[in-house]
């Protein structure tokens, strides 16, 4: 038919070219067949890829892999945001933006155990428990090796990763806590040696400078760390035994009560077997003690014989005092808060509240809590129902409590998440643009869900997976660049949809079965850097989906097994379970494949 249409278009005349060629009818049609064909590719290329009046000029080598165009890039991490400090793109300018999801091939190409992001650094474990660290502020001025993340702890079987401006802490399979620079020039490299000494941890290859961190109070038998959360200044850990301990990173690490303690002991620069008394008070002290004014500057902490330019400011952790004797889940650090869960579900917390951070109400009106205080979450409930919290999420000055309800049958449970702090941008997800927020919200969207379970044929409560958030545009002290305030930035979660849709079963014969339907991504908050990836600058205050160009339409977060290897190419496992997670940096946003231990 179109053969015939074409024929009739182009009539018996003759149909000569500007040299006086003259057409065959078979010639003609096979003209007007090219050059159709070539306007219908040419529109519906323009129509399926929409160019905005604000894209930057593009550039051939600064050309992003968009998830449409190259469904197949093995286990590359996806990025969107700010490549700000070189953190997502180490071949790429820190002026580079990626507006929507895009696959980060050059980064790392192999699944990781965990990765974290501070200001201007950041941080992985490879599938071997290998730390590797990359970023403006980690690189300096040194060229960057190939562009490449460098490898700086090796052998130590690291499971995961807390990061500040100032320093990156591993924590070990065996429960080892161990703290490195986040500057490659304050980490010399250790050189090989068959002798031991107090800078080496072990034999064989060369590695960067490191510490591994005590304790005030002896750990008793078998008990160990099992999980560490790191602020803007200070550091949290819990053990097997349910204990919270508290590590300072700077002399900033108490300023708003958020360690829990106020007097510290540091090892004796001029003699090694003693050890120096410090109290680290927080602003509110300081205004009562001094004369009104804060002054937490160095010049006006110069009495102290300590120095804190090296990450052995402090060596030690700290348990907690007044949480001697509770028996506590999870931990959890923001900017400048502290958290912690118990086994029943409580909560309490401690640090900034000047945007309500806490979670405490408003009847709390004081900005730093020095003691751990419970958070009543039932009173936040409708009808006073019984609460139980299940998780906390934690950044910049944004807190998120993951929150299962009874329902009034009494024969289910709903499960909420609520939100509170500074919501400035959007970070609440209750629809508002508050800047403070003492009373826990519900977030719009994510809370209250139910989905149908087939496994058990009936309804259930439909629960957040992971939740991560930013450390803010502001987090700490990048650079020795002094910062008061945390900030917050944008908040994603994930959705446990796989755990009621099941994965899909395991084909090796067929590459697209071996996946699961995905896990739901949903992002929300601060915008300015494309951190929520819509293509858009606008900050969104309810969580919404994260559009992608692929046949799904939105960004999903799999399971699968595959041959995972380290960042040397030794394979570790021919098939090891992995799975997508994602990650709130500061400005951007990562999803990664993960190796499920």
């Amino acid at each position: 038919m179109f053969h015939r249409a074409a024929f009739r278009l182009l009539g018996k005349r003759g149909f000569s070219s500007s040299n006086g060629h003259t057409f065959t009818n078979r010639q003609r049609v096979q003209w007007a067949i090219a050059s159709s064909t070539f306007g219908g590719v040419s529109l519906y290329a323009l129509l399926q890829r929409p160019v905005y009046n604000d894209a930057p000029v593009s550039k051939d080598d600064l050309s992003p892999i968009p998830l449409a165009e190259e469904a197949d890039r093995g286990l590359s991490p996806i990025v969107w945001g700010s490549n700000m400090n070189q953190l997502i793109d180490l071949r790429k300018g820190s002026d580079i933006c990626f507006k929507t999801p895009t696959y980060a091939p050059n980064l790392f190409s192999d699944p990781v155990r965990d990765l974290a992001f501070s200001t201007a650094h950041a941080a992985c474990v490879d599938a071997n428990g290998n730390v590797y660290q990359w970023g403006d502020a980690f690189f300096g001025e040194e060229p960057v090796d190939n562009n490449r993340p460098r490898l700086t702890l090796k052998g130590k079987d690291i499971i995961s990763l807390a990061v500040t401006p100032k320093a990156l802490y591993a924590l070990s399979a065996s429960g080892k806590i161990y703290a490195l620079s986040a500057s490659l020039k304050e980490q010399p490299v250790i050189p090989q040696s068959d002798k031991w000494s107090w800078l080496f941890f072990g034999k064989g290859d060369p590695q960067s400078l490191h510490h591994i961190l005590d304790t005030d109070v002896a750990l008793n038998s078998g008990e160990r760390f099992t999980s560490i959360s790191a602020g803007s200044d200070h550091l949290l850990a819990l053990t097997s035994n349910g204990r919270t301990f508290a590590h300072p990173v700077t002399r900033h690490a108490n300023t708003n009560g958020q360690l829990g303690l106020r007097k510290i002991t540091v090892q004796d620069p001029n003699n090694t077997s003693k050890r120096l008394p410090v109290e680290l008070g927080t602003t509110l002290q300081r205004d009562s003690m001094i004369t009104g004014r804060v002054d937490s500057s160095k010049e006006a902490m110069s009495s102290d014989p300590v120095n804190e330019t090296q990450v052995g400011f402090c060596d030690r952790l700290f348990e907690v005092p007044s949480l001697c004797g509770i028996n506590v889940q999870q931990v959890a650090a923001g900017g400048r808060t502290s958290f912690a869960r118990t086994t029943q579900g409580r909560v309490l917390g401690w640090g900034a509240n000047e945007f309500g951070q806490l979670g405490l109400g408003g009847n709390i009106v004081v900005s730093n809590v020095s003691v751990p205080t419970e958070i009543l979450l039932n009173k936040f409930a409708k009808r006073g129902l019984a609460s139980c919290c299940v998780n906390i999420a934690a950044g910049g000055d944004l807190t998120l409590f993951t929150v299962e309800r009874d329902l009034p049958t009494g024969s289910a449970i709903a499960v909420d998440v609520l939100a509170c702090g500074n919501g400035q941008w959007g970070g609440l997800g209750n629809g508002s643009y508050s800047n403070a927020q003492s009373d826990p919200v519900r977030v719009k969207n994510i809370s209250g869900l139910f989905e149908y379970d087939d496994s058990v044929r009936s309804l259930q409560p439909l629960k957040p997976y992971r939740i991560s958030v930013s450390p803010g545009p502001a987090a700490g002290r990048a650079n020795n660049v002094s910062s008061s305030r945390s900030a917050s930035g944008h908040v994603i979660a994930i959705l446990d949809t796989v755990a009621h849709s099941g994965p899909s079963p395991n084909n090796d014969n067929d590459p697209e079965a071996r996946y699961s339907p995905g896990r739901d991504v949903v992002a929300w908050g601060l915008n300015q850097s494309y951190q929520l990836g819509t293509s858009r600058r606008a900050s969104a205050n309810i969580p919404a989906t994260v559009p992608t160009t692929g046949d799904e339409g939105r960004l999903m977060c799999k399971t699968s097994k595959e041959t995972v290897r380290d960042f040397t190419g030794r394979v570790v496992n021919e098939k090891m379970d992995i799975e997508q997670v994602a990650v709130a940096g500061p400005g951007l946003s990562v999803v990664y494949w993960r190796v499920i231990r």
